[in-house]
């Protein structure tokens, strides 16, 4: 499977210094995780409120790491879980969001092993 990440901000903030840089991806591989299997299982219980406040606690990480095809979903995922949508755009953007994200996981994990 294709890459999911493009690190290029990541390294810029980290000025070059390798070790920094696996610090910063490791905590953001430590919340990420969290926040997918938050969202997954408030997918799996109908808790709407706490997949958005999930989703938006790892939007901003996906978008850091350029992780767009996660990016979209992940957006979509925060919006549509307001009262005012349909649980079917809800299911829609979980189903996109839903295969790709173990993938992301383990191939950031591969990055700091």
């Amino acid at each position: 499977m294709d890459t999911l990440y493009d690190l290029a901000d990541l390294e810029a903030l980290a000025m070059g210094d390798n070790d920094f840089m696996k610090e910063l991806l490791a905590a953001n591989v430590e919340s990420i995780e969290a926040g997918i299997e938050a969202i997954a299982k408030s997918y799996t219980e109908g808790d709407l409120d706490t997949m958005g406040k999930e989703a938006h606690k790892i939007k901003p990480l996906l978008a850091m790491l350029k992780a767009d095809k996660l990016h979209k979903p992940i957006v979509d995922i925060e919006l549509y879980s307001r009262k005012e949508y349909s649980p079917e755009q809800v299911q829609r953007a979980y189903a996109e969001f839903e295969p790709l994200a173990p993938v992301l996981l383990q191939q950031l994990k591969e990055l700091i092993a």
